[in-house]
């Protein structure tokens, strides 16, 4: 322990015999992965996914500051995302301070904490938009599952989160995502095209219970395969034509 106590103890700076402020007392080991995972549904209005990238990247920053022990909540702080800077991209680095943020500045009542940590500033990349026969190539290189998946996000406009898992209106073509409870995305009822149609009533089930990590991974491995271009996320928005 580093000699603080947990979140709730004394909200009001407390002062020595000097009068000087003493810094607020915090326990690292005695935070509950569950219980800060209960405040960003509650206090936050975090949808469930955003809950569960917090709570991930909380319980390696806990196991990271167990290692830790001895040194200054501060220097703990500084090391590990020194850490995650120099070992992880820009991305990344934004969403382990944005968990360390809201754990520090808004759970522990300890702002001072992490306030000095700044976002790194957005970098722009050129987008890769690839041809129409390096699409066909990548979509041929797909199972029929994965095709469907491909088709419907591209005549859909869904986000690939609200996609899978959601139900389907063939009479109307329409798809219809899980109900979305967080407070900054939401989720409508969208369309697909002909082409995903014709698929979908070659196909048996339900092709869009799957995982996000799957879909990712066999889209790499048909990109590869295809030898055509490295998938991005971006390229499965383009309003695409098959011929």
């Amino acid at each position: 322990m580093w000699g603080f106590a947990p979140r709730g103890f004394n909200s009001l700076p407390r002062r020595n015999a000097f009068n000087a402020p003493v810094k607020p007392i915090i326990a690292l080991d005695g935070i509950n992965t569950k219980e800060f995972e209960k405040f960003l549904r509650v206090q936050r209005g975090l949808g469930e996914a955003t809950v569960k990238n917090h709570g991930r990247y909380l319980a390696i920053f806990l196991n990271y500051a167990t290692s830790a022990k001895g040194k200054a909540i501060e220097t703990v702080i500084q090391d590990f995302m020194l850490e995650i800077k120099r070992t992880k991209a820009n991305e990344t680095y934004k969403n382990y301070l944005a968990t360390l943020k809201i754990l520090f500045r808004d759970y522990l009542k300890s702002p001072e904490l992490i306030s000095d940590f700044k976002f790194p500033q957005q970098q722009a990349h050129p987008k890769f938009l690839p041809s129409k026969q390096q699409l066909n190539t990548f979509f041929n290189a797909l199972d029929p599952k994965y095709k469907i998946i491909f088709l419907a996000l591209a005549s859909s406009g869904l986000r690939i989160s609200e996609l899978l898992g959601a139900e389907t209106d063939s009479a109307n073509r329409m798809l219809i995502p899980k109900a979305h409870n967080g407070s900054t995305k939401k989720a409508w009822v969208s369309f697909y095209n002909e082409e995903t149609e014709a698929l979908l009533q070659q196909y048996q089930g339900n092709p869009f219970e799957a995982s996000r990590n799957t879909v990712a991974h066999v889209f790499k491995e048909a990109a590869n395969r295809a030898l055509t271009f490295q998938h991005k996320p971006c390229v499965l928005y383009l309003p695409v034509k098959w011929v």
